[in-house]
């Protein structure tokens, strides 16, 4: 008995055998390259307590797709009750009041100007 191992005959590949790796057409951004992506909706668990008030709990949020059709809807958890509220996020929401509150604000100045003009019989 021969304790010697037998290897296969090693084969030298040519190029056509094994042609050399494409490089790619196109090169993708690193992913710390890329933007991070902002959520469209905040997902938010609702429970009310005894009195009936509501309590909002974060529990993920809802990424809008490429092209604008639909929304990817991550969760950390996942309601005992099944309710999940989707909102804007709050930082969108409260730049969005204050910019309505302004124009409302700015209205209700030239309305007091315009007034005042009217009473001087300007």
């Amino acid at each position: 008995m021969s304790d010697e191992k037998q290897t296969a005959p090693v084969q030298e590949q040519t190029p056509a055998q094994n042609p050399a790796p494409q490089e790619p057409q196109t090169q993708e951004p690193q992913p710390e390259d890329k933007p991070k992506a902002q959520p469209s909706y905040e997902a938010s668990a609702v429970q009310e307590d005894r009195s009936g008030k509501s309590h909002y709990k974060n529990i993920g949020a809802a990424f809008a797709h490429r092209d604008g059709k639909g929304h990817t809807l991550n969760l950390a958890a996942t309601p005992v009750n099944g309710k999940i509220v989707l909102r804007e996020p709050r930082e969108r929401l409260d730049a969005k009041r204050n910019a309505e509150s302004q124009a409302r604000d700015t209205q209700a100045g030239r309305g007091q100007d315009q007034g005042q003009n009217r009473e001087r019989g300007e």
